[in-house]
């Protein structure tokens, strides 16, 4: 058993050590045969770097490459239409918000100046109710003072009058009664 089992392990250390060099060998083989390679940057498809101008001349002319150029052409296309879009609608807001603020700019001056304007009208009413108070009072105290010398005037010559008419009624009684009217005197004897 001893002998079977040793011829087992030599058998298995053999196979071990010739799968190892095997896929050793086999990776050498493949990196020796493999090239360098590139990515197409249209298209994304891997060329040879160094291939024949004829292969690189089809690729270029191929479905594929033309395809992708196409798309790549149009999807910039549609980026500078949205960009554009973009940037004008943005200025459209900026020349709106500009214009909002000129707008607020002006109903704010009109208000300030309509305030002013109300505080300008406030004062000329307080001026012309002070000035017609002014006139007023003066017209009072002249009038007042009118007032008090007619006053002094009239009983003055109130008392006048008053002597006067009591000499006019001694004076129609002293009167012979001839100098009465005929019809006068028919209201007497009445």
């Amino acid at each position: 058993m001893r002998l079977c089992d040793q011829l087992k392990e030599e058998r298995e250390t053999l196979r071990k050590s010739n799968d190892n060099s095997h896929y050793n060998q086999t990776a050498e083989l493949a990196a020796a045969q493999e090239k360098q390679m590139e990515v197409c940057d249209v298209c994304g498809a891997f060329l040879i770097v160094g291939d024949a101008q004829q292969r690189i001349d089809d690729h270029l002319m191929g479905k594929q490459h033309v395809g992708y150029a196409r798309l790549k052409t149009a999807l910039q296309e549609i980026m500078a239409k949205r960009e554009k879009a973009r940037d004008e609608k943005e200025q459209k807001r900026d020349e709106d918000r500009k214009q909002r603020a000129r707008a607020n700019d002006e109903i704010e001056r009109r208000r300030r100046d309509g305030d002013r304007e109300r505080d300008r009208e406030r004062d000329r009413d307080r001026d012309r109710d002070r000035e017609r108070d002014k006139r007023r009072r003066r017209e009072e105290e002249k009038n007042r003072h009118d007032s008090h010398r007619n006053s002094n005037y009239r009983s003055r010559s109130q008392s006048r009058d008053h002597h006067d008419r009591y000499r006019e009624e001694d004076y129609q009684f002293d009167q012979p009664e001839d100098l009465i009217s005929p019809n006068e005197s028919c209201e007497l004897s009445a």
